[in-house]
């Protein structure tokens, strides 16, 4: 027996000549003017519990996710997609026609929100931190114990406030050249580790704008570490659940 693995929705005729999850064919299912990408799979492998089960092993967890991502994309070159969440399983067709019908308003607004856009990801990265200023040797242990203590902590201090002065500047560059944009960082748990991004985001950017936007990191990526990712299906910005 075999359940029915949803990739995403568009507006336009969905390709079909890309193999989906377990190779599977990949096929269209439509309502009115919506197509829903979709294969058949297992309910062996598929079905509640062993998809439960599986979605905790990587092993079988990463090939399964670039193919929905390979699909996601093949149907985004065709036009505005509305990409459905890894794992989105129905019982048959018609309960993915049932889908299409009771969300046609939320996704027809998600395709006109997202067309002629793509998704694009921007991180950016504080300096590493500088070594806390020495302190005098002079005075008790206990003395220099707390001159080191406030020395650390002025070091904090600086790399705080140079983490959060580099995300703002670079979010205050790019939010204007962008259609939609969401920021996805937690700023209390700066400075965490000076690896760590002090600005992961989302910019839905529309094509025409493509080059400037791309410019533009460029530029702060002159001065300061600033990481490029794109284009991306606009995952942050189409999917049912924003809708």
């Amino acid at each position: 027996m075999s359940a029915v693995w949803v990739y995403a929705v568009t507006d336009r005729d969905a390709p079909l000549d890309v193999p989906g999850v377990r190779d599977e064919p990949v096929r269209a299912v439509r309502h009115g003017t919506l197509t829903a990408a979709v294969s058949s799979v297992p309910l062996d492998e598929f079905g509640r519990e062993p998809l439960h089960r599986n979605l905790s092993d990587l092993a079988w967890l990463e090939p399964v996710a670039r193919a929905h991502h390979a699909v996601v994309t093949r149907v985004a070159e065709r036009g505005p997609v509305v990409p459905l969440r890894l794992a989105s399983v129905y019982r048959d067709d018609a309960g993915v026609a049932a889908l299409l019908a009771e969300r046609a308003d939320d996704l027809t607004t998600a395709l006109g929100r997202v067309t002629g856009c793509t998704e694009w990801g921007v991180k950016a990265y504080a300096p590493p931190a500088p070594p806390p200023a020495e302190v005098a040797t002079e005075g008790s242990p206990g003395a220099r114990y707390l001159a080191q203590r406030r020395a650390e902590r002025t070091a904090r201090e600086r790399v705080r406030h140079s983490a959060v002065d580099l995300a703002d500047r670079v979010d205050r560059t790019l939010r204007p050249l962008a259609t939609a944009y969401r920021r996805h960082d937690d700023r209390q748990a700066w400075p965490a580790e000076s690896a760590a991004p002090v600005l992961t985001a989302s910019y839905l950017v529309a094509d025409d704008r493509r080059a400037a936007f791309t410019d533009a990191v460029a530029g702060l990526a002159a001065t300061d570490r600033v990481d490029l990712t794109g284009p991306w299906p606009p995952y942050s910005f189409a999917g049912l659940d924003e809708t």
